[in-house]
């Protein structure tokens, strides 16, 4: 979540390299940060990225 309050986006090969884990872990944890509507994903299917939510960017302040 840090990350993309900072870098606002990050597309799912940032967030691999970032945590340094697999393509299917990093999927995984992706899914469920959209299940509860913390992430949108923005963008074309191979060049677009993940934010945060304008929803939760507003629980969150920022």
């Amino acid at each position: 979540m840090l990350l993309l309050i900072v870098e606002d986006g990050k597309n799912l090969k940032d967030f691999m390299l970032a945590f340094d884990v697999a393509r299917a872990t990093m999927q995984k944890d992706i899914a469920l940060l959209k299940a509860h509507q913390f992430v949108v994903f923005g963008g074309e299917a191979k060049s677009g990225v993940y934010r945060l939510a304008e929803e939760f960017k507003l629980k969150l302040e920022i």
